[in-house]
């Protein structure tokens, strides 16, 4: 009996889905592929979001670039590192390989290329199933590698250097091409075999065992790159070329490994990768019992070392997991967290204290500390006035917005410009120091520097070579191992990034300013009194007011060198609640007073006081410290009126507002906010909503308000090796010479322009003759 035919619209339907259903079981794979490469995803999205968002890494892609050439090697080293893990690894968890382990000595000895005999035996749908799982983890190797290449592209559009080759090759654009032409090769094919297979056997059979010379000559062009390579901008097509020549030899070396003597053999390739892997772990390890060596290393290349040991540990559980068949990583991170939990990690990172030999209770008031302060001036104050009649003498209280070294060295050389314009700035016009976070880190620097004697035409020099050290790469390396395994077990057995952070800007700021600068580690009330702390010291320098948050009430604190008074200021008084804990035998450094109000999210821990709390960046309460300016402004205006001598009623109230910011405050916010967004949005927006009241309370209260601001990046230019270009300048701890080389330019430009606040603030001081 003849089969009925088949209508034409059946058949019109089976066509359709049959490609729907070959698409469908693809994605199937795909999945089953990600599931199997998970922790490789997820340093994938990781490697993006890093090289190609955050202005700090790009920034230190172009700082590796000037390191000496061992660290270029080293970098990339650990990155094929890495993507070597990503691709072999997880080869050990395919059903059919994992059921042949048997003991440790299986995972060296096992040979996982016996498949390729039995190519013939398997039906199409075994054949492209297996060989795409095979295929996924190379690709994933490649685009790590691959994406880090055009993250250097992308640093090179952002920068503008020349407009020129390869810089106007948009990176987003070739990415964007790279993956698409990744997903066609993966899902659509040519007679049931995906267009990824048709490639691959065409290069194999065209190729062959020649690759060994590809091989050979792209190394060679990698190493003579790296030979004239002198590591500035000029050199940075170099870097890129070198990065995307190493991606495509990692790619070429996994699709043609059978072809190599060596290599082809899995138990070689096993032993070398363990290793090279055990090598890196190990070093992660020696840098965390000894930070002391990261800080001549580049972050980037500390993060890899700690990408490494995580994947492999993280691979090596999930195989063992597989085999034994318990969900062996799932329950390790259940323990992490019960642990972490359990123990107080806190108290870990508690601070650290000098010997006191000042009664926190002794110390003056502001309105007495004031009136000192201008007795000290009076015939300063008085000549003044007497050449500018018709003017006012300025007093500046000073506000400087958090940013990290950013925020810290804009500080110190707006400081540096002021005091070089005018040698009285510090001595005679500078009353009062607040600010948050990397501002009030300059300010600090710059309070030691001139309590140091550095000469004023000094001050930007050492300020250069201050801010030009490294100040991240012991913090990112001890936050990703010892100071994370100590907060787990609630155990302390070596030294906390906060106080190796400490030492590091001590270090740092003696060594810069010739050794002349030793005190920034001195007890904080120090520098305002003799021991004892009722006397003042014979020259009363101006105020350092170091602000921070409290965690557990997410108030605002203060180490300040005077009492306030509780109508013009609500907040704890730290000192005075260090002392009573020890009984006044404790008591804060500057260093670690600083650090405090520097504490930035998660880069530094929380420091501890017992009985009083933690404490970190005074950005999350006030990222300019304007609340503190508003304290001293309004007592002090309370002072001027109430005072019966009529030299308090010549004297003028100076705000000058240091801001570090390069988003550009011109452009208007988006007016337009989704419903399921709005919430969010809110919370996010509030941080700035704030600052910019607290802007607006300081106008209020100054008798006259400035801002001398760093200008948005795409307007700072500099001619760097005969190519201008525009700098990325991050908030970060660690900053090219570009960076810093364009918050000079942008200080300098608003020093010739006499409009500028910065210009309205010199003539300010200066006199009539």
């Amino acid at each position: 009996m003849n089969k009925p035919e088949e209508s034409f619209f059946k058949k019109l339907i089976r066509k359709l889905i049959r490609p729907v259903k070959r698409l469908t079981q693809r994605l199937g794979i795909l999945y089953e592929a990600a599931s199997t490469n998970l922790y490789t995803l997820i340093l994938l999205i990781i490697i993006y979001l890093f090289y190609w968002t955050f202005p700090q890494a790009k920034d230190l892609l172009v700082t590796l670039n000037q390191e000496a050439d061992w660290q270029v090697i080293i970098f990339f080293v650990t990155l094929v590192n890495m993507a070597a893990i990503c691709w072999y690894i997880p080869r050990y968890l395919y059903p059919e390989n994992n059921s042949r382990l048997k003991g440790w000595r299986s995972y060296i000895n096992l040979e996982m290329d016996h498949h390729r005999a039995n190519y013939a035996k398997r039906s199409k749908t075994e054949d492209y199933h297996h060989r795409l799982l095979e295929m996924i983890p190379r690709l994933l190797g490649f685009l790590i590698l691959f994406i880090v290449a055009l993250g250097i592209l992308n640093i090179g559009n952002e920068m503008s250097i020349g407009n020129k080759f390869p810089w106007n090759i948009p990176a987003n654009a070739v990415l964007l091409i790279s993956f698409s032409i990744i997903t066609i090769l993966l899902l659509f094919g040519r007679n049931e075999r995906p267009l990824l297979f048709v490639v691959n056997d065409w290069l194999v059979n065209k190729i062959g065992s020649k690759i060994v010379f590809f091989l050979l000559a792209i190394l060679g062009v990698i190493a003579f790159l790296g030979f004239v390579n002198n590591g500035g901008l000029r050199d940075l097509p170099l870097l890129m070329l070198s990065a995307i020549l190493i991606a495509f030899a990692f790619l070429v070396f996994t699709v043609f490994r059978n072809e190599l003597q060596f290599v082809h053999v899995d138990r070689n390739i096993t032993i070398l990768l363990t290793g090279l892997s055990f090598l890196c772990s190990l070093f992660f390890i020696c840098i965390n019992i000894f930070p002391g060596i990261s800080y001549n290393i580049n972050p980037l290349i500390c993060a890899n070392f700690a990408f490494i040991f995580y994947l492999t540990i993280l691979y090596a559980m999930r195989i063992i997991g597989v085999n034994k068949k318990i969900y062996f990583v799932f329950f390790t991170l259940v323990v992490v967290c019960v642990f972490a939990t359990l123990t107080s990690s806190s108290k870990l990172h508690e601070v650290s204290y000098s010997e006191s030999r000042f009664d926190c209770d002794k110390r003056y008031d502001l309105n007495t500390y004031f009136d000192k302060w201008i007795d000290q001036r009076r015939p300063a104050i008085e000549e003044f006035i007497r050449k500018n009649p018709d003017q006012s003498y300025p007093i500046f209280i000073i506000s400087s917005e958090g940013g990290g070294s950013r925020a810290a060295y804009w500080t110190n050389i707006t400081h540096a410009h002021l005091q070089g314009e005018n040698s009285k700035y510090y001595s005679d016009h500078l009353f009062a120091l607040t600010g948050a976070s990397g501002g009030n880190t300059g300010n600090s620097t710059f309070f030691t520097l001139k309590q140091s004697g550095v000469a004023d035409d000094e001050l930007q020099e050492v300020a250069y070579q201050m801010f030009e050290g490294n100040f991240l790469s012991s913090s990112l390396t001890l936050m990703m191992g010892s100071d994370l395994w100590q907060s787990v077990l609630g155990l302390s057995w070596t030294t906390d990034r906060a106080k190796e952070l400490e030492k590091e800007w001590t270090q740092q700021l003696a060594e810069a300013s010739g050794g002349k600068a030793q005190s920034f580690s001195a007890p904080f009330l120090s520098f305002w009194y003799d021991p004892g702390g009722s006397t003042p010291k014979t020259n009363t320098p101006p105020l350092l007011f170091i602000n921070t948050t409290h965690v557990q009430s997410g108030g605002h604190a203060i180490v300040s060198p005077v009492i306030f008074n509780p109508e013009y200021y609500e907040g704890m008084d730290l000192l005075k609640e260090v002392e009573s804990v020890f009984d006044g035998q404790k008591t804060l450094p500057l260093s670690t007073a600083t650090l405090l109000n520097a504490s930035f999210p998660y880069i530094n821990p929380a420091g501890y006081v017992p009985e009083v709390g933690s404490f970190v960046d005074a950005g999350y309460y006030d990222n300019y410290g304007i609340q503190t300016a508003v304290g001293i402004f309004r007592q002090l205006d309370q002072l001027r009126s109430d005072s019966p001598d009529t030299l308090y009623q010549q004297l003028q109230f100076v705000s000058v507002l240091i801001r570090n910011g390069t988003v550009d405050p011109r452009v208007p916010a988006s007016p337009k906010a989704s419903q399921f967004l709005a919430p969010v949005s809110t919370i996010a927006n509030l941080r700035s909503a704030f600052n910019t009241h607290n802007r607006w309370l300081l106008d209020q209260v100054a008798d006259i308000s400035y801002a001398v601001d760093l200008s948005p990046r795409k307007e700072i230019e500099i001619i760097q090796e005969e190519e201008v270009i525009s700098p990325v300048v991050p908030l970060a701890r660690y900053l090219s010479p570009e960076a810093l080389i364009a918050m000079d330019t942008s200080l300098s430009q608003q020093a010739r322009e006499s409009a500028s606040d910065l210009s309205k603030i010199v003539r300010m001081m200066q006199p009539s003759q």
